[in-house]
């Protein structure tokens, strides 16, 4: 980022005054599609898409030198199964079932990718049918080898230890983050009751707990083992541990990625994932996580995109309150079921081509369609231009827990604690993570600019899109989200105890670096 893109962002929010960008509105008549990456700039992104919160698409020049279009795809343009079962054939991937609706979204099983290979070739040769359904690989973590140095916690009630799984743990009936379980005393002793969102193994270091085993043996009976995922670097181009595959560089756009720097960062989780299947697969309509930008990639295949910029969906919610599960279906012209549908505009449609990449902004719901065999690489990204909106969304789900348990309130002890460990088992995140994620982007940012530079520095490398200029940035954004936060009757009823800093010495710490950074 360079001094001129800073101060227009900065101008920029200054005018939302603390709303969430990209509020409702009427949906755009087009999406621009960006043809050579030698005309456009991080700059031309920045003010054009991401700061208006506006889709765009990419052309495929701008992912013709990614070793996964090379090495996952035939010449005919269909996916490569025997390199990816030569190479991946053995990792466990999770499936959904797009025949078959689960609330808003599909069921999903686990199975070792060379079955669902097998599925996929069965399905072609079927006519693109199945007595199996319509199964659509999503979500998959690629796996290039196994996380080192895993240990498990062992289990005071059961004879034997299980390996830990999942971001989330209940110790002793207490919910324990990763960096929670890292500050026990060594011979702490605790029992495991359950885990939630296991959808990555823990990592413990030597000492870490007393109760830690090293050994792979002592397992339940009947446990098995589950997928373990590669460091995120394992899928760039250009790092230490890259492999031949060179699957993907990550564009220089969107690489202000807080969301994925933040689960580096405790080596625990990431939001970068593949997803493929046979023509006829698709998402149901939805928002992304956290209210994240988006970025999409066909390595192959064409899909079929419905967008609704934020706002748009409320008309799309029927009798009931609740929003469809496909946008395409005959029943939203029932005016009796769908009331205000008739106020809603008509999604921006957009066809992506192979190599093609998309830029799904923040808040959109959108639906996606499979229209050929597709195999695409996918990651969710959050950043100072989304922050207020992802900590506007997290304020509304902790109202609507609070209003399904409010009968509760005076009779269960502890109530606004509980209300965050339910909010942080539905959503993925409570205030108290949230909390620590903008600790650790901060402290991040509070680094970079305390090394000393020139003033000729200050633009940071060319190209780069991030710099000191980025990391200003970032602090003031962080600093406006932190005062709201810090603010906030639900977040001071947080026991801050746990918190390594305090809010309120942070938020200063930033507001003094905000001042000192506004001449740079």
């Amino acid at each position: 980022m360079d001094r001129e893109t800073r101060a227009f962002a900065e101008s920029h929010f200054r005018r939302l005054r603390g709303r969430p960008a990209g509020g409702a509105g009427a949906t755009p008549g087009r999406v621009d599609f960006i043809e050579s990456p030698d005309s456009f700039s991080y700059a031309d992104f920045f003010k054009g898409y991401l700061l208006p919160n506006v889709p765009c698409v990419f052309s495929s020049s701008f992912t013709e030198g990614w070793g996964s279009r090379r090495r996952w795809v035939t010449p005919g343009g269909k996916p490569a199964f025997e390199h990816l079962l030569r190479n991946y054939g053995d990792v466990v991937v999770p499936v959904a079932n797009c025949g078959v609706q689960e609330y808003n979204s599909n069921p999903k099983e686990h199975m070792l990718l060379r079955d669902y290979i097998s599925y996929w070739e069965d399905y072609i040769q079927g006519g693109y049918s199945s007595p199996r359904g319509c199964l659509y690989l999503k979500d998959w973590h690629l796996c290039s080898k196994a996380v080192p140095d895993l240990c498990s916690i062992s289990i005071t009630d059961q004879r034997l230890a299980c390996p830990v799984q999942g971001r989330l743990l209940w110790f002793d009936h207490t919910l324990l983050p990763p960096w929670e379980l890292q500050r026990r005393p060594s011979g702490t002793c605790l029992t495991l009751v359950g885990s939630h969102t296991p959808s990555a193994l823990f990592p413990c270091s030597e000492g870490v707990l007393g109760c830690c085993v090293r050994s792979p043996t002592q397992q339940c009976a009947g446990h098995k083992q589950r997928p373990t995922y590669s460091h995120p670097n394992h899928l760039v181009q250009g790092t230490e541990d890259a492999s031949a595959e060179d699957v993907f560089t990550l564009p220089v756009y969107f690489s202000s990625d807080w969301l994925n720097e933040y689960w580096d960062a405790l080596d625990v989780d990431d939001y970068r994932f593949i997803y493929m299947g046979p023509a006829g697969t698709w998402s149901p309509f939805h928002a992304d996580i956290f209210r994240s930008f988006s970025w999409s990639v066909n390595i192959c295949g064409r899909k079929k995109w419905f967008f609704f910029p934020p706002g748009q969906e409320e008309a799309l919610r029927d009798c009931h309150g609740a929003l469809p599960y496909d946008v395409t279906s005959p029943a939203l012209l029932d005016s009796r079921l769908y009331p205000m549908r008739k106020h809603c505009s008509p999604p921006l449609e957009l066809t992506q081509e192979a190599g093609e990449m998309v830029f799904v902004p923040s808040g959109w719901h959108h639906q996606v369609h499979n229209l050929e065999d597709t195999i695409s690489i996918n990651h969710n990204w959050v950043n100072g231009c989304n922050l207020a909106s992802m900590w506007h969304f997290l304020q509304q789900e902790l109202r609507a827990v609070q209003r399904e348990v409010s009968q509760w309130r005076d009779t269960m002890p502890d109530w606004d604690r509980h209300c965050q460990v339910i909010m942080r088992s539905c959503s993925g995140i409570n205030f108290e993570e949230f909390y620590h994620f903008l600790k650790i982007i901060a402290e991040r940012r509070l680094l970079l600019l305390a090394k000393e530079m020139g003033p000729g520095d200050m633009e940071g490398s060319a190209g780069s899109g991030l710099g000191p200029q980025q990391a200003a940035f970032d602090v003031s954004r962080i600093a406006e989200v932190l005062a709201s936060v810090v603010a906030h009757p639900d977040f001071q009823r947080v026991d801050a105890s746990v918190f390594s800093l305090q809010p309120g010495e942070l938020l200063q710490q930033l507001e003094e670096v905000v001042a000192a950074t506004a001449s740079l």
